[in-house]
């Protein structure tokens, strides 16, 4: 409300001003109008160029002010401005540092896109060679849980076979008794779980087993799963460990996982992520705007933001809430 009136004043002075043809204090006024409709823009729809380009229009009027203080005589007035720009300039490098940050996962996710489509054609042309004409029955059959198709190439069949007999060590050790596709999931395979989806597997299927250690993971996705040792009651795993995670988190969602799957109690949505990467500082930030850019709901984000734990690094909490607003969540949906 005190935004739209300022818009309101601003715009009767500009229309005055340039009716008396003073046109330094129009040109005042027109950058006031203009500050004041991005941060009303910021607010409604969020985005990190608006705040960007806020944010340099702030720094702009500092100037201006600040110089008109200083040369009134006004010094203390005139430091104040100074502080704020350097404020406002601060904030405006974290915004920037953000939107690289996404700008990266999109180019990351373009790449990866053009490289499957690269892949798939290849694996037709090798068909083609093979046999002259394209099996596609293969590519369209759903595999189970138990099996392998016998018309799979022998790669498939490998793949199935190391993971159906492999077994995790510590926190890993509960899902040993998961189906070979969800442990290549959470063994980073990168290259297993492309022909495991390649030849039909849903990536957003949940699997349930008897005895598990934690209620969520026994009906978790894999996406779930892939985050599993990131669990607060876990020991912090390595910073290799927490980086191979974030890719291989990034890259199931790349490929369709479901980040707001209602059958994830664990780290499903972007609520339980922003949790879960607690302790990860900006390489949480990146699975964050990765899950913000495939689509997790945000209401109630800010909640969980502004609920996280005091032993939390202030930067991150500070930084999320930031993202979050952004990208267009609302204080009345917390």
């Amino acid at each position: 409300m005190a935004t739209g009136n300022d818009l309101i004043i601003d715009a009767a002075h500009l229309i005055r001003h340039l009716h008396k043809g003073e046109y330094q204090e129009a040109l005042i006024k027109s950058i006031d109008l203009l500050n004041n409709s991005l941060y009303l823009s910021l607010f409604l729809h969020g985005g990190l160029e608006v705040a960007i380009a806020s944010l340099a229009v702030q720094i702009m009027l500092g100037l201006y002010h600040s110089q008109e203080e200083f040369n009134k005589g006004n010094y203390l007035e005139a430091s104040g401005h100074v502080l704020m720009i350097m404020v406002r300039g601060s904030q405006m490098s974290s915004q920037i540092e953000l939107l690289k940050f996404r700008n990266k996962l999109v180019a990351v996710s373009n790449i990866c896109k053009k490289q499957e489509q690269t892949h798939q054609i290849s694996h037709v042309k090798e068909q083609l060679n093979d046999s002259g004409s394209v099996n596609t029955s293969a590519l369209q059959k759903k595999s189970s849980s138990s099996a392998v198709h016998s018309d799979a190439p022998k790669e498939l069949s490998d793949f199935y076979q190391k993971y159906k007999e492999l077994k995790f060590d510590g926190v890993l050790a509960d899902f040993n008794n998961y189906p070979p596709e969800f442990k290549a999931c959470v063994a980073h395979d990168k290259a297993a779980v492309t022909l495991f989806l390649q030849y039909g597997w849903d990536i957003n299927k949940c699997h349930s087993v008897q005895g598990g250690t934690h209620y969520w993971i026994n009906k978790g996705t894999p996406l779930a799963c892939v985050m599993y040792p990131l669990n607060f009651e876990h020991p912090l795993v390595s910073l290799k460990d927490q980086m191979a995670i974030a890719d291989m988190s990034i890259f199931l969602m790349e490929r369709g996982a479901d980040v707001n799957h209602s059958s994830m109690d664990g780290f499903g949505g972007l609520n339980h992520m922003i949790r879960a990467w607690r302790r990860s500082g900006d390489i949480g930030l990146d699975v964050l705007i990765a899950a913000i850019k495939h689509g997790a709901y945000l209401h109630g984000s800010l909640r969980a933001a502004l609920n996280l734990p005091k032993e939390v690094d202030a930067e991150y909490k500070n930084r999320v809430i930031e993202l979050l607003i952004q990208s267009g969540a609302r204080l009345e949906n917390t």
